[in-house]
This record gives C-alpha cells, sequence and structure tokens, in this order.
C-alpha cells in the first residue's frame, strides 16, 4: 500500500494537540517533576515565567519570585529548611538568569547578613556585612572578597580605616584603639601592619582620619523600585 503525505495545506494533527499540552500562564498552575520538585506558578511556552514558588525537594530549599523563562530573574526570596519543618531565609533580593544580581540581603545564620550589591552570583560593588560576633565592615567588595575602601568596626569597639585587597587589609589605613585613645596610622600588607606610626590622643572624636579623595558618593534612592522596573522591562521584552 503506498504512503500518502497530507496536502500542504492541511494542518498537522498533532500540532493542536502539541499547543493544547503546552503549559501556560492559564493552566497548568502546579506541576511535580520527576524528581520531586513541585513548582507553583505561572507559565509560558512550557516554560517557568512570571511568579513562581519552585520547592526543591533534594536541597530542602525553597524559592519563590520572578521567572523568566525558566530563569529566577528579576526579586526573589530564596529558603532552606530548618529541620524543624519550617524554612530560614538565605537570600533575598534581585536575580538575573539565575544568579544573585543586583541588590540584595544574604543571611548567614543567627544575627549575621550581607547586604548590599551582587554582580553574578558574587557580592561586588558596595556593601555592609554583620559578622557573627558582632564586626560590622561597611565597603568595597570585588569577586566577593573585601577590596577597595572599608570601614571595619570590631566587636571590642576598635575600628579600622583604608583599603583592603582579596579580603585582607592592604594598602594605607588608620587603625583606632578606642579604649587605648592611640591611633596608627601606616600601611598593611596582607592582613598584616608593616610600617606606620602610633600616637596617643586625648579625644578620639579629634583623632586624624585617612586622607582620601572627596569623591561623591553614589546610591540609589528607591532599590525595590528600581528592581520591580527591571523585572518588568525583562517580563515585557520576553513577552514582546
Amino acid at each position: 500500500m503506498p504512503l500518502t503525505r497530507p496536502a500542504p495545506n492541511q494542518e498537522q494533527l498533532w500540532k493542536a494537540s502539541d499547543t493544547k499540552a503546552m503549559k501556560n500562564s492559564k493552566d497548568h498552575k502546579c506541576v511535580y517533576a520527576m524528581n520531586g520538585d513541585e513548582y507553583r506558578g505561572d507559565w509560558k511556552d512550557n516554560l517557568r515565567h512570571g511568579k513562581g514558588l519552585l520547592k526543591m525537594k533534594s536541597k530542602d530549599m525553597l524559592y519563590n519570585g520572578d521567572w523568566v523563562e525558566d530563569k529566577r530573574h528579576g526579586f526573589g526570596l530564596l529558603s532552606k529548611g530548618d529541620g524543624k519543618g519550617g524554612y530560614m531565609k538565605l537570600y533575598a533580593g534581585g536575580w538575573k538568569f539565575d544568579k544573585k544580581h543586583g541588590y540584595g540581603t544574604a543571611f548567614y545564620g543567627g544575627a549575621s547578613y550581607y547586604e548590599g550589591e551582587w554582580y553574578n552570583g558574587v557580592r561586588h560593588g558596595r556593601g555592609r556585612i554583620i559578622e557573627a560576633d558582632g564586626a560590622v565592615y561597611d565597603g568595597g567588595y570585588q569577586d566577593d572578597n573585601k577590596s577597595g575602601y572599608g570601614e571595619y568596626t570590631l566587636a571590642n569597639g576598635n575600628y579600622h580605616k583604608g583599603e583592603w585587597k582579596e579580603g585582607k587589609m592592604h594598602g594605607p589605613g588608620v587603625f583606632y584603639y578606642t579604649a587605648k585613645r592611640q591611633v596608627y596610622t601606616g600601611t598593611w600588607v596582607n592582613g598584616g601592619a608593616t610600617t606606620g606610626s602610633l600616637q596617643e590622643v586625648d579625644d578620639m572624636a579629634a583623632a586624624p582620619e585617612l586622607q582620601r579623595l572627596n569623591i561623591p558618593q553614589c546610591e540609589l534612592r528607591d532599590i525595590p523600585g528600581v528592581l520591580r522596573a527591571a523585572a518588568e522591562e525583562a517580563l515585557a521584552l520576553a513577552e514582546s
């Protein structure tokens, strides 16, 4: 029996069924994956797109936020199971194609957290970290490490103002011993002071400061608004 092909203007029957089966925002609101993951949210052409909640069973993690073409993109909250039936926050902020990007806060457990800028999944730009022992660093970051100018206050009240490189004090700086009323001005290399001078001061408020260029600080006034606008723009581009 000879094989016949459909007429050129005749639509293949499988196309209608395939289109109907495509997950879009109006249906398939909850989908369970073979690995046990669960997704509840919006879809577009079989891709997670819009707002959605993803439960990752193997990692015991939860993501609730924006999606663009199956990637976390926009604003979202990432959490992890606390072993008691609840969840603890790991990160809240901007995302770009599945990586932390823009402005966000990472939570490290207890009272420790980082708040600031991210780039391509790592801390990069201006940020502030509260460490587990109460120490505070406020300054520059590069490739996930303290870098550039920063101000570091130890839990005992002593503090340092100066340059950092790859997570260590490196370059000119001033270290303030508040209880002793002493100020050390000098240079650090890979975290250790090398050359400098120590002086007594009667009033710590009048202690010498590190001389820096007077460069005005640039900040975003409405960070959540900027993130929302960026997410809406990305969704509009994806839907066009």
